[in-house]
């Protein structure tokens, strides 16, 4: 997204100002150009999902994901005005969380941080948890604390609903129930 400032008077005749233009990202907290997306919230996680964001991995390619901050869902959603999920159309609850499913594989580097007290309830046959699936993707460095996973017709899990050839290093998964 890029933006440009524009100032003027209606009332008399002045010189008309102009910015700079700037260049600005509202999928994620920084993308830097090396195929590696940084995530500063729940939003920018989502947004690694085609169907939430409409995000093509392949342009720009992007590969790798990597935490910033630790992530509190009910801070989130404290945040949100309306519907989670205005766009999907799809049957996630108000209020739950929608399991990522990404285009391609990623490695997701948590780098330590936390994803806490997260609701999910999938209501179709999709798998549940921080990622739907994990078809050749990685994981790692990350906590997930207090996760309440269901699904009515899939597998559910903290981490993923199902795991495919994924390799997951160093995550740790606790006061979960699924």
């Amino acid at each position: 997204l890029e933006l440009k400032l524009i100032s003027f008077s209606e009332g008399t005749l002045t010189n008309v100002a102009e910015s700079g233009v700037q260049t600005t990202n509202s999928l994620f907290a920084d993308y830097d150009g090396s195929h590696t997306v940084k995530i500063g919230n729940f939003r920018h996680l989502e947004n690694l999902c085609a169907a939430v964001s409409a995000f093509d991995q392949a342009a720009p390619f992007v590969n790798c994901a990597e935490q910033i901050t630790d992530l509190f869902w009910e801070n989130y959603v404290a945040d949100v005005t309306g519907d989670i999920w205005p766009m999907t159309g799809d049957k996630t609850p108000r209020y739950y969380y929608r399991p990522v499913v990404t285009a391609s594989a990623i490695t997701y580097e948590g780098k330590g941080h936390s994803i806490s007290n997260v609701a999910i309830a999938e209501k179709g046959t999709n798998a549940a948890g921080l990622f739907g699936s994990l078809s050749g993707s990685t994981v790692k460095n990350l906590e997930l604390v207090d996760f309440a996973v269901s699904s009515e017709k899939g597998c559910a899990g903290a981490l993923a609903g199902e795991v495919v050839g994924g390799k997951i290093y160093g995550v740790l998964a606790r006061n979960s129930s699924g």
